[in-house]
Parts: structure tokens; sequence; C-alpha cells
């Protein structure tokens, strides 16, 4: 077949094709830019579903989030089979062991700069602060929120004692490796007050615990949900 009669075939194909061939393209540029840089990628993926109109919708209206008494909290932590941690080198034996390991960014959080505790926590702590984020970026169609501790030894509490009058002078969860604070005034890398996320934030929130596997304490003082993985 000579070329002058092939051309118009192959320009009408692409016509034809052009949303499947865009497609593809995308597939390929996303999948390079997320292995490269995680922000734009989230950004471009939620201007692609605004664009086409799939972009998910969530309801502003607050639910009720009560607080759990730090009793409960306390109890729940000392069942997860982690003695209460002392200093860095007891955390480095658990992790060892892989009773702790360790925490990254990932869907639907990312980790802030932890000046008093460590990016570890129990296995099934992690896993359950990974459903709280995916459930996150379904929900707010790729938003994300800060987490802004993780695990503490005593060490690390004495020391934040010093500048926060919020850290508690008993036992903290937070040394027991199941437990996390999640900003609710920091999203998508900025910080401010967002009641759109904050209530999504809070949705997501009772739902764990109404499957009961979190315990939750909103922290005015420091602005964080103080959340307790239980031992489920």
């Amino acid at each position: 077949m000579k070329f002058s009669k092939l051309l118009p075939k192959v320009v009408f194909f692409f016509r034809r094709k052009r949303w499947l061939i865009g497609g593809v393209v995308f597939i390929i540029v996303s999948m390079v830019i997320f292995l490269s840089d995680t922000e734009i990628y989230r950004k471009l993926r939620k201007q692609l579903r605004t664009t086409f109109s799939l972009q998910k919708t969530y309801v502003i209206k607050p639910v009720v989030l009560a607080n759990d008494p730090i009793h409960k909290h306390r109890n729940e932590a000392q069942r997860h089979g982690i003695a209460y941690l002392q200093d860095d080198d007891h955390i480095e034996k658990y992790i060892r062991t892989g009773k702790l390991v360790k925490v990254r960014d990932n869907i639907g959080y990312r980790l802030h700069r932890l000046q008093y505790s460590s990016p570890v926590l129990v296995p099934q702590a992690y896993k359950v602060l990974k459903e709280i984020g995916r459930k996150f970026d379904d929900l707010t169609n790729g938003d994300y929120f800060v987490v802004t501790s993780l695990t503490r030894a005593e060490a690390d509490q004495r020391k934040l004692r010093k500048n926060n009058t919020n850290a508690t002078s008993n036992e903290s969860t937070h040394s027991y490796g199941c437990s996390f604070d999640i900003s609710y005034t920091r999203f998508n890398n900025e910080r401010g007050y967002n009641p759109q996320l904050q209530n999504a934030l809070e949705r997501v929130l009772a739902e764990m615990k109404r499957e009961g596997k979190i315990l939750v304490i909103k922290e005015r003082r420091i602005a964080c949900y103080h959340i307790t993985v239980t031992k489920h």
C-alpha cells in the first residue's frame, strides 16, 4: 500500500482513538512523575478527576467524635506486647525483632518533622494508619493530613514535658508504639483551619472508632487527634 493512501487512515485512526491514546500517554507520564515526585502526581491526578467530572465529593456536615478516656488508651496500649520504651536503644531492640516497624509517608498522609518522637509503630498500628490515610485520600480525592508525633521513648517524653505542658507526666501511650497524633490544622503542606478537610478526617476517624480499631482524644492545646490503635 502506498504511503499516500496509508497516511489518511493513520490520521483517521488517531482522531478516533485520541481519548484512548491520551489515556495511555497520561498513565505513562503519571508513572514517571509518581516515581520521581508524589506531590506532583497527587496534584495531577486531582486535576484530571476534576476536569473529567470524576472527582468524588464528601459531606461537610460534622460528625460526633467523642473522646475516649485516657485510661482506656493506656489499657489498650499495654496489650500490644511492647514494654514501656525507655530510650532509643530500647526502640532499636524492638525494630530488630520486628515488633516495631519504620513508618514512611504513604497515601493520604505525610510525616511532619519529628522532634520528640521516632518514626516507628507496632505493625498493627502502622496498618491502621495506612488505612486511615487511604480512606481520607479516597474521601477527599487526593488530599492528605499530617502526622505530627509517633513513638516516644521515656527519654523523649521528658524532653517534651519541658516544652509542652500538655504532655502527660504519667506513662504515655506513645511509649508503647501504638499511638500517633494527627494534626487537624495541617493539610496538604498548608497550616491553618480547614473545616472541610477536618470534617472529612473526623468522618474517617469516627468510622474507624465504630469498627473498634482506634481510640481518640482531641487535644485542643496542640490541635491534634491523639489516636491509640486497639489490639483487635
